[in-house]
């Protein structure tokens, strides 16, 4: 049948036609944005996942940015402990020259005062050896922890509790008048490079620990970044296709359209 007011060609091609533009505007919308689904409307469920995710790897990169502020603390101080145990070291060997008895005196007065130098050099080292802001090895100085997961567990890097053997070293050297005070100081020197290798060895082995759990956490980053690709990202190739086939079948869906409508212009020219 053919008529004039309803024309269900027309309708079936107008139908088409919103079918074929949304496809169009949606696989723009992919294109564009670079999402397949860029909000809740595109998937509503999808999308929860991708925010959780989303969530998941924003509270990884704090992680991350705390457990580099740990390693950066541990490095510095660990930097500053060398320093300070190289400087034992030539302590040391000065004590010995002082408790040689064939040291001459006016020697020995020298000996001393570079000594005590060095002393000092150890407490420049340790106050220095800071890290945004503050030092693990100054006197009175506390440990530092730094957030090590998404949990709020913490991982904790000592400060150095050798303010004892520091204060005893400086009086044992202070007090050094003969060969045989000298030979008395090098138990006080001993004492200082045992606490300066066990501070050593605990923050070493804290920074081996935060550099393990870095390299995981940016594994644990990458998987999840991948896994949110795979829920959201735009297939660009498949999105090109379904917008170029798009293109096409609009302008079929027009030429049909245009094409039901001659149809009934020629059936009114007619009945005119």
């Amino acid at each position: 049948m053919v008529s004039v007011i309803t024309s269900s060609a027309a309708f079936t091609a107008v139908h088409s036609l919103r079918s074929i533009d949304e496809r169009f505007v949606s696989s723009s919308k992919r294109i564009e944005s670079g999402f397949r689904v860029a909000d809740s409307l595109d998937d509503a469920s999808i999308f929860s996942v991708a925010q959780t995710v989303r969530a998941e790897v924003k509270t990884a990169a704090s992680v991350q940015s705390s457990l580099a502020q740990g390693q950066n603390t541990a490095q510095v101080a660990l930097s500053g402990l060398r320093q300070i145990y190289d400087l034992t070291n030539e302590i040391r060997a000065n004590v010995i020259l002082l408790a040689d008895g064939a040291t001459a005196e006016t020697a020995r007065a020298a000996i001393k005062s570079n000594t005590q130098e060095m002393l000092r050099q150890i407490e420049s080292a340790r106050n220095i050896s800071t890290y945004n802001g503050s030092s693990l090895l100054a006197d009175g100085a506390q440990s530092r922890s730094f957030i090590a997961d998404s949990a709020g567990n913490t991982i904790t890097v000592s400060a150095f509790d050798g303010q004892a053997e520091v204060d005893a070293l400086t009086t044992a050297v202070n007090n050094i008048t003969d060969a045989d005070s000298a030979l008395a100081t090098l138990d006080a020197v001993t004492d200082l490079q045992s606490k300066v290798n066990e501070t050593t060895a605990d923050i070493a082995s804290t920074s081996k620990a935060i550099s393990d759990k870095n390299v995981f956490i940016g594994a644990l980053v990458d998987a999840l970044k991948k896994s949110l690709g795979a829920l959201v990202d735009t297939d660009i190739t498949e999105a090109a296709a379904v917008r170029q086939s798009a293109i096409l079948q609009r302008g079929l869906s027009i030429e049909s359209l245009a094409f039901t409508t001659e149809a009934n212009r020629r059936v009114v020219d007619l009945l005119r």
